[in-house]
């Protein structure tokens, strides 16, 4: 239960704490002091756990102490531990059972684990794993301040190199699932951290997991049928506008810094009651560009503008080495709800002669349905019909129309090169 070495060491235990996935924790003491052990489960780990241990000691040293326990000893050898400081609280996730926060407290809470992020990400730091259950809450000085915990599969920027993720492993958690933690997708962005605590926030406000950035209706978690009126309210509009921004799907659209988060945050909850016109007709025109409906709409747009662009990726890869494309590329017409992609093929270093294609789909009117169709010199030469619930055969048949319009392009081409060269 306890490694020997720390029974030599004069350590001694007082009672099991909570396990963990793959690892136990206990409350152990020495000179009547309290701390909390963490050991594997197994007795053979594999040398990837061992590599975790290392790393969450080594990001609890750096971080001394600055919202997360102290680290006081650690071992990967023979025997493999971490003794840290214990911290007797109740997690987020334990304290809001009851009913969700007041706004004033979510966001003193918010405000102060935006503060620690700062800290760690500055290290180089990423927690990847941010969750109700992962924060401790204390009371100090008659305010909760929070403790984050858990650090079992951060990442560390100098440490890099020794040891990759498997790209068939999920990262991050099922509090709220983010593409970029995906299987086979390998990526390290302080980016994710700041969309948990975004999570974080809407959890505390409402009680409610968010559990995925889009659900199967493109809602975002405060868009839902269970908590949107929550947003509704005059009190809370602010909040609206932050989530849009802080659950979008596009990494790149999300909140890239702490410091970009903070000041985004307070300035929306300080907008000044006398305002001129200008910043009426700003603010105006901000809320209509993010409406439920405008958001959904967006969103389907985008869905298709990413197949496209897979279409692109492909048709590129599949032409012979001499070839090359130009054109307007791949443009949203949201009046029309299409989404069109002209191109024209040609050999490389010239100018004529070409072969224009065109791949348009577009939207029937209750954005159920998505008709694409595919013409190459203004000759129609394939049809597809998809369901919008029908996304990972959109983006097969997208890959195979790319290599199929790739093939008719290449042979329009050379026939247009045999009639120049045999005039």
């Amino acid at each position: 239960m306890i490694p020997n070495l720390l029974l030599q060491k004069g350590y001694k235990l007082e009672r099991p704490h909570k396990p963990g996935g793959q690892s136990n924790t206990f409350i152990i003491s020495k000179d009547e002091k309290l701390c909390l052990l963490k050991t594997p489960k197994d007795t053979k780990i594999s040398a990837e756990r061992k590599f975790r241990f290392k790393i969450e000691a080594e990001a609890l040293k750096m971080m001394d102490g600055y919202g997360v326990p102290k680290v006081f000893d650690y071992s990967i050898e023979d025997d493999i531990y971490i003794i840290m400081e214990y911290i007797h609280g109740n997690t987020l996730h334990e304290s809001i059972i009851q009913k969700p926060y007041d706004k004033q407290i979510a966001e003193t809470i918010f405000m102060k684990l935006l503060d620690i992020l700062e800290k760690a990400h500055n290290l180089g730091l990423f927690h990847r794993d941010l969750k109700p259950d992962n924060i401790l809450l204390l009371t100090v000085n008659n305010a909760l301040t929070p403790i984050i915990v858990d650090f079992g599969i951060c990442w560390l920027k100098k440490d890099i190199d020794q040891y990759k993720t498997p790209t068939n492993v999920e990262l991050g958690n099922r509090f709220l699932r983010l593409p970029e933690l995906t299987k086979g997708v390998k990526l390290a962005t302080p980016i994710s951290d700041i969309t948990f605590l975004v999570g974080i926030l809407f959890y505390m406000i409402t009680g409610y997991h968010p559990n995925i950035l889009l659900n199967e209706n493109m809602e975002m978690p405060h868009q839902r049928t269970n908590v949107k009126d929550i947003f509704e309210l005059e009190t809370n509009r602010q909040f609206k506008y932050f989530f849009d921004r802080g659950f979008s799907y596009n990494l790149l659209t999300r909140f890239q810094t702490v410091e970009e988060t903070r000041n985004y945050y307070k300035e929306i909850h300080n907008v000044p009651t006398n305002m001129t016109n200008l910043d009426k007709a700003k603010q105006q025109i901000e809320n209509l560009f993010n409406t439920d409906e405008i958001k959904k709409v967006e969103g389907l747009m985008d869905l298709l503008r990413q197949v496209h662009q897979t279409f692109l990726e492909v048709f590129r890869s599949s032409l012979a080495t001499n070839l090359t494309y130009a054109g307007n590329g791949t443009n949203a017409n949201i009046p029309d709800k299409s989404v069109r992609t002209s191109m024209f093929l040609l050999k490389k270093e010239t100018t004529q002669p070409q072969v224009n294609f065109s791949v348009k789909s577009k939207f029937d009117k209750d954005y159920l349905n998505i008709t694409t169709i595919f013409v190459v010199n203004s000759i129609l030469v394939d049809t597809l019909i998809h369901s919008i619930s029908e996304k990972n055969k959109l983006h097969d048949d997208f890959v195979t129309l790319a290599k199929k319009c790739s093939y008719e392009c290449m042979l329009a081409l050379e026939t247009k090169f045999k009639e120049i060269y045999h005039r």
